[in-house]
């Protein structure tokens, strides 16, 4: 049986969440070695709504925004050059969640990777940048979408 004890590091010292049971836990164990294995808590998982959102709403208007000023293709940064590709869905995902890595010290990941706080920042990130630097305001999240249908 796997048992989990959750807590934090911060600056470099482990602390256990309160209320935790870990000093119960080991009082009644034998003596001798264990090890423990530590694992990256990635928080809430993101919600369909989040993802809907973004990839319904944010990532076509940021197209539109784009396209609406004439470009015709998305500079991207890969490694140390830079490679045009054709203004497509797909490439805006990866041009936001690139400049989303780039505000948060993050690397970009994949859909599958983000947590929901970290959802919420890339579209936060995401219509900040499209307002600012194309001049396009992005429509807010419609709450009662379920009643539309």
């Amino acid at each position: 049986m796997v048992y989990q004890f959750r807590g934090k590091i911060s600056k470099g010292n482990w602390s256990l969440n309160p209320g935790q049971p870990f000093d119960a836990f080991v009082a009644g164990k034998s003596d001798g070695n264990y090890y423990l294995e530590l694992h990256k808590d990635k928080g809430a998982p993101k919600t369909s709504p989040q993802q809907g959102y973004y990839y319904g709403v944010v990532v076509p208007h940021t197209l539109k925004a784009l396209k609406e000023q004439g470009n015709e293709d998305v500079v991207l940064t890969i490694g140390k050059g830079f490679k045009h590709l054709p203004l497509m869905k797909e490439n805006i995902d990866q041009l936001l969640k690139g400049l989303w890595a780039r505000d948060t010290d993050n690397k970009v990941k994949s859909k599958a990777d983000f947590s929901l706080d970290e959802y919420s920042e890339l579209i936060d990130i995401s219509i900040q940048w499209v307002a600012k630097y194309l001049s396009y305001v992005i429509p807010p999240p419609d709450i009662n979408w379920r009643q539309n249908e």
